[in-house]
């Protein structure tokens, strides 16, 4: 157990470090934007190509993890990803950054699908929901990282500078990673290796997508998980800033307060569904609260600053249900199909990044009235209400997928229950 511990928090740690690192751009935009000099849809394509490699990745990381090593696989990983960033971080010219946003994307795919995974098969499955939330707290701690304290290193330190801070950490990563993680070895584990091995590829994919849930389960997970790429992982600070006339580190540090409601969220919500032994219950509040969090933030108007930090918490833990769908897609899937059936839902979560994020970047542009201050374009409040009126409509696609398309599992895998 104690080495499960260990090897589960090590790749939770890199999970960790890449989440911070995918958030991170959301402290700096206006740094980047006048370094690249770039406008508003540059800057969502340039963040929406590490969700780019994030997404394309997803399918091949569980193909991978379901047959090769993982302590391999992570290291490899966390070694691009550490480059990925010195890339980003050591260049004022907007290819090279296209680049290193590219290969930290597909780098940063390994993260959390090496810890569920791994998690699987180091613990028991009746575990794996709350793990989930467990480790998705621990992301939204990376998430908080990479929001006000990241923030005050760029005042003080620069873009540049903290982005290749951070590439050295990731290489300590590495090193930790090869010296440390291991697969378990047991009869179990074995044969379910040997399962795995005994299928190709293409019969795994044609198993899970052959499961109706399978997509229903990511078209909820990119709808849930949306608003929080949409806001918390890039434009809210930038929102908050115009509509309190406030800083760059204060906006950042009250748009961290999303992360905490994940964080405390996503543990809760899986303790909750074990608790009452109901999945879709959990999935429908967290869209509701998801779906009235944002309509507030978006259109709420200048809330005293307790009450929208309030908010702002009450919106993360509504998203936090994100974490909870993936326990219903263990639920849906034989354990020889884990990495693959989780790699595609991660994939539907991370592709609102993909599509959205330079979505709300045109959509901001083509609202934009001309202003300019020291070279960065200034946008209104009401450009950023027109253009995030996208995160309550996937918030409410979600809740709808929640009540009436996704099949009651009562916390059991369909390969253990009764016909």
């Amino acid at each position: 157990m104690f080495r499960g511990l260990v090897v589960v928090a090590l790749a939770t740690l890199f999970y960790v470090f890449s989440f911070t690192l995918r958030i991170m751009p959301s402290a700096m935009t206006h740094q980047i934007m006048s370094t690249l000099h770039i406008e508003a849809q540059l800057l969502g394509i340039l963040v929406g190509m590490m969700y780019t490699g994030y997404t394309l990745m997803q399918i091949p990381v569980g193909l991978l993890f379901d047959r090769f090593s993982s302590r391999k696989i992570l290291t490899l990983a966390a070694f691009f990803c550490s480059t990925g960033s010195v890339l980003l971080g050591a260049t004022n010219h907007y290819w090279v950054s296209l680049l290193g946003s590219l290969i930290m994307g597909m780098s940063e795919a390994f993260g959390f699908v090496g810890v569920l995974v791994l998690s699987a098969r180091w613990f028991p499955a009746k575990y794996f929901a709350l793990i989930v939330g467990i480790v998705q707290m621990m992301g939204a701690i990376g998430a908080i990282l990479g929001e006000g304290p990241i923030a005050l290193l760029v005042t003080h330190h620069g873009w540049h500078q903290t982005v290749l801070s951070m590439a050295t950490f990731g290489y300590v990563v590495t090193l930790m990673v090869w010296l440390f993680v291991r697969d378990k070895t047991s009869n179990h584990t074995n044969h379910s290796h040997s399962s795995a091995n005994r299928l190709t590829e293409w019969q795994r994919l044609k198993l899970v997508s052959h499961n109706s849930q399978t997509w229903w389960l990511a078209l909820y997970s990119f709808c849930i998980w949306a608003p929080v790429l949409i806001l918390a992982g890039l434009w809210l600070v930038p929102f908050l800033m115009v509509l309190y006339q406030t800083s760059n580190t204060v906006a950042a540090s009250a748009s961290s307060w999303v992360w905490v409601g994940i964080g405390l969220g996503s543990p809760l919500f899986g303790w909750w569904s074990n608790l009452i032994g109901r999945r879709c219950m959990p999935l429908a509040v967290s869209a509701v609260l998801s779906l009235v969090g944002s309509l507030i933030i978006i259109y709420g108007g200048t809330l005293s600053w307790p009450l929208m930090c309030l908010v702002l918490f009450i919106f993360g833990l509504g998203a936090s249900g994100q974490a909870l769908s993936f326990g219903v897609v263990q639920d849906n899937n034989a354990p020889h199909v884990a990495g693959t059936a989780v790699g595609i839902n991660n994939m539907a979560v991370v592709f609102g990044g993909v599509l959205l994020q330079p979505l709300i970047g045109i959509l901001l542009h083509l609202q934009w009235g001309g202003s300019v201050y020291n070279g960065v374009p200034v946008y209104t409040v009401s450009d950023y209400q027109h253009a995030l009126i996208v995160a309550p409509l996937c918030g409410l696609i979600a809740l709808v997928i929640s009540l009436f398309l996704l099949k009651e599992t009562h916390c059991q895998p369909i390969h253990e229950q009764r016909p």
